[in-house]
């Protein structure tokens, strides 16, 4: 078998030791370890609306967060910003008012974690301060009214706003919160933010709603950011109905599933969801990328986050191979035929496919975007043509709409080759573009893939997220053409991956192909699956040939099908 969806496995004695190993490193670990960057603030205190500045160093042209939180866990100001090329950065925010007591101060990046204080003197309450009650009015000394005609109200003390940093919902129930979120700015981007406690969802969830929906409501805010306390997320986590947690807001959604998070969200560890519009140089870096990879930008770019707080400190979520949703909403109507989702990968500086599908929402369109990862997402449009796929030719459509979303490539001088005979490498690398899977660097598994080949990321990729095993040798073969039946068998394991490794239950017996004898023992599920699902078809003659090879035409026709069964392109 040449191409398998069986995973490695650890002895059993290794995983045991191991887990010793990890055991022991947890008891005695800190909760975080030494943070790799600095953080100093201008003043020690300050006076609400006064202006404080946040400077230290980190490694060079990195992004940076900053976060300032209350004595309630409440997240007053959020902001980011990239590293010079020495590793120095600043922030500005303004103190907000109805605010007193210490400021905690966070700046980093994932684990690397710096914090200090800010004392603030001189608001108007702190946020747990509750709106005072009103004073009895005072005896009215105006004479009494004239008969016939209403006495004129003594004036009464309206109460005082409630605390900047409290979070009370505008409705809870039916499985649903709307806030009005707290509104802060910093380094010329407003930020809103949303603590949700564990009453909220008690409420949201007392009547037993499938999915926890949290709308923020705000308009113009560069950045919404959602949290739910450590009380909170266990109450969300312990229930078993609302299967999803989906936060919206102006610039997108999110949706979580709890299967992933009651792994992750552990002991005293809070949740928190970020949607941000891009800030200047993020919209400069997409901008720039798309012009060198001939796409036409939609909307502007949105950054996604979903992290795990402890003590203030946030570590990214790790989904596994579960696909997350998020959407974006979009000005106008799209054609999905030319129309992508993008990532922005820093390291190449280059745009990268994510499946999604486009829908109508809410009475305009929407991209649903579907990756098990963070990311900094964008809409574009694209277009491609080959010299040797003329109008007429069976697969040009599969062809150019995978091209036009920037999943497939040609072989150079415009041409792509539709006839030639795909290589188990190409076959790999298609297959993890399509999954919208990250490529990974380093040495590879296989002794005959080098680290410096260009499919070398996605061999890696595929190997780590189980998709092949190569020749049962230590190699890989990756120039070799891929037969038929190892090609059904990479599209099957790709399928369960995108399933969370279930196989369709709806899939019927091998389609009856004139040759079915002839497909080998290993093959014949994934032949049998990747037939009743509509991804495999057999030649005219009604034969599926599994030793034959497969064109590169035929490769992006099952590419796009498999997409499409999983419901990753329309």
């Amino acid at each position: 078998m040449k191409l398998s969806n069986k995973l490695l496995l650890l002895p059993a004695a290794f995983a045991i030791a191991l887990s010793s190993v990890s055991a022991l490193f947890h008891e005695t670990a800190p909760a975080f370890a030494q943070a790799a960057i600095s953080l100093s603030l201008n003043k020690s205190q300050a006076a609400p609306g006064e202006e404080v500045k946040a400077s230290g160093k980190y490694h060079p042209s990195a992004w940076v967060s900053l976060r300032v939180i209350d004595a309630s866990g409440a997240v007053l100001v959020f902001d980011a910003v990239r590293s010079g090329d020495d590793g120095s950065y600043s922030f500005a925010f303004t103190v907000p008012t109805q605010v007193t007591g210490k400021l905690k101060v966070f700046a980093g990046s994932g684990s690397d974690v710096g914090s200090t204080e800010v004392e603030v003197a001189g608001g108007g309450g702190g946020p747990s301060a509750q709106p005072s009650a009103a004073p009895s009015a005072a005896p009215s000394t105006a004479p009494s009214a004239a008969p016939g005609t209403a006495p004129t109200p003594a004036p009464v003390q309206a109460s005082p706003a409630p605390s900047a940093a409290a979070s009370v919902p505008l409705s809870a129930g039916n499985g649903s919160l709307t806030y009005a979120p707290v509104l802060s700015g910093a380094g010329g981007r407003q930020a809103a933010a949303v603590t949700v406690g564990e009453d909220d969802i008690r409420k949201a969830l007392s009547g037993g709603a499938s999915r926890l929906s949290l709308s923020v409501q705000t308009r113009g805010a560069d950045s919404v950011t959602v949290e739910l306390t450590p009380s909170a997320a266990r109450q969300w986590l312990s229930q078993s109905s609302a299967a999803f947690l989906d936060v919206s807001a102006e610039p997108g959604s999110y949706s979580l599933p709890a299967t992933v998070l009651k792994s992750a969200v552990t002991g005293p560890a809070g949740l928190r969801v970020t949607i941000a519009k891009a800030t200047e140089r993020q919209k400069q870096d997409v901008s720039s990328a798309a012009q060198k990879q001939k796409f036409i930008l939609l909307n502007a770019s949105v950054d996604f986050k979903a992290g795990i707080v402890r003590e203030g400190a946030e570590q990214p979520i790790d989904f596994g191979s579960t696909y997350v949703s998020r959407s974006i909403p979009l000005p106008d109507a799209v054609s999905p035929a030319v129309t992508a989702a993008v990532r922005y990968d820093e390291k190449s500086g280059k745009l990268v496919y994510v499946p999604a599908v486009f829908e109508s929402r809410d009475g305009g369109m929407a991209a649903i975007i579907k990756r098990n990862g963070n990311s900094l997402y964008a809409i574009v449009t694209g277009s491609a043509s080959f010299k040797d796929v003329p109008a007429a030719h069976w697969g040009r459509s599969d062809i150019e709409l995978l091209a036009a979303k920037g999943i497939i490539g040609g072989s150079g001088s415009g041409m792509y080759g539709p006839a030639r005979s795909v290589t188990r490498a190409e076959s790999v690398a298609l297959i993890v573009r399509g999954l919208g899977l990250e490529e990974k660097a380093g040495v590879s598994a296989f002794r005959d893939v080098a680290a410096s080949a260009w499919y070398s990321g996605a061999v890696n990729a595929a190997y780590q997220a189980g998709l092949v095993n190569g020749q049962g040798d230590g190699s890989f073969h990756p120039g070799e053409p891929v037969s038929r039946q190892e090609l059904a068998v990479l599209i099957h394991s790709a399928l369960k991956y995108a399933r969370g490794g279930e196989t369709a239950a709806s899939m019927k017996p091998l389609a009856v192909f004139a040759d079915q004898a002839s497909v080998a023992s290993w093959a014949k599920e994934a032949v049998a699956e990747d037939a009743a699902a509509g991804i495999l078809r057999g030649t005219p003659a009604g034969r599926f040939e599994p030793a034959g090879t497969a064109s590169r035409a035929e490769m992006a026709a099952m590419l796009k099908r498999m997409l499409q069964t999983m419901k990753f392109i329309n």
